[in-house]
């Protein structure tokens, strides 16, 4: 299975962000041989001073257009460029262990389902708050985590991607508090209009250990966790670890 990253530089690596791609990558490079990145001239420098070693990297990100605000359009952007089967991974996406062939083979798969309340200040902060809602018409409410995405049905994933892409691009007075409406409960609502089983890594966020599967989320914001991860790349790497430090210098 290929695993895909993707890094769009308009959304800029913090030195903090750049331990926690570093250590997600070196994880990731334990269990597969193909890994690859999506990203654009400035990221590739980025990465090559980080000394992160990818199977291929593609600057497609460099002719990509979004409001900066659009946070998630670039990995977005980056499912709908894949070509054979895969799994996207987000930056705070830990794989301690490799991920299970039954998720692996799914023709969709995402991390789970993801609870309605996490998306009130999506829908309810931005002025005016319908123009979030643009993307869900007379749907019953509902979304995936995308920390883990892909699969192999590959023109499924493209029509959602594309289609997601141009929601974005159709409002340019964009708000990123809207971008997990049109990233992760599009994504369930355009599986459901077309009957596609969408394969959920996790049931329960118990099953996560388990599994050796970590996504920070919004832990990533805590300095005590952030923290860990720092100690946990310093003992893994001390060397990646001193470079991803240097590289915003």
């Amino acid at each position: 299975m290929k695993i895909v990253y993707s890094h769009w530089s308009r959304q800029p690596l913090t030195a903090d962000k750049r331990i926690i791609l570093a250590l997600s990558v070196l994880l990731a490079r334990r269990h597969y041989q193909q890994i690859e990145m999506v990203t654009d001239d400035a990221g590739a420098s980025l990465f090559r001073k980080m000394g992160l070693e990818f199977s291929k990297v593609s600057l497609s990100m460099n002719d990509f257009r979004a409001d900066k605000e659009a946070w998630a359009a670039g990995k977005i952007h980056a499912y709908a460029l894949q070509e054979e089967p895969f799994v996207h991974i987000d930056h705070d996406v830990f794989l301690f262990e490799p991920l299970p062939e039954w998720w692996t083979s799914a023709p969709v798969g995402a991390q789970d389902d993801e609870p309605r309340y996490r998306y009130d200040e999506s829908l309810t902060k931005v002025h005016p708050p319908h123009r979030n809602l643009v993307a869900l018409p007379d749907y019953n409410w509902h979304a995936y985590n995308t920390g883990i995405f892909g699969g192999h049905d590959l023109d499924f994933i493209r029509g959602y991607a594309n289609e997601a892409l141009k929601l974005i691009h159709d409002h340019p007075c964009f708000h990123w508090w809207a971008m997990p409406v049109y990233e992760q409960a599009f994504l369930s609502k355009y599986a459901h209009d077309r009957k596609r089983e969408v394969t959920l890594l996790l049931k329960d966020h118990d099953e996560a250990e388990d599994l050796g599967y970590c996504h920070l989320m919004e832990c990533k914001n805590r300095p005590n966790c952030v923290s860990r991860v720092y100690m946990r790349l310093q003992s893994e790497d001390r060397d990646l670890y001193r470079r991803a430090i240097l590289a915003g210098d």
